[in-house]
């Protein structure tokens, strides 16, 4: 009875064994796996910055863009503004040397 005893012991000490080296193995999947996760958490939140900073260059980009383009219809407009006067005035000086 004795060596079933020490039989039954042993197998315990080793059952009690395999399960304190597999509660580490868990402990060390579930430590990696925390820290995935906040390099994940980490890389999101980089990546929302980068969108809304380069969300924001192309508005600034945008902007300045639209007020070239005020100017440059502006001074198109302008430009047409004056050649039509430039024409009145000559056809007007033509009919004044004409009379």
């Amino acid at each position: 009875m004795k060596d079933g005893e020490e039989k039954i012991l042993t197998l315990m000490k080793q059952h009690h064994k395999l399960f304190q080296q597999q509660r580490v193995v868990q402990t060390q999947r579930f430590k990696t796996m925390k820290q995935l996760h906040e390099q994940f958490m980490k890389g999101l939140d980089t990546l929302d910055r980068n969108h809304i900073e380069q969300a924001s260059n192309m508005q600034d980009e945008l902007k300045k863009e639209m007020v070239q383009l005020r100017k440059k219809i502006l001074m198109d407009s302008q430009q047409h503004e004056i050649s039509t006067v430039r024409r009145s005035l000559q056809s007007m000086l033509a009919q004044v040397g004409e009379e």
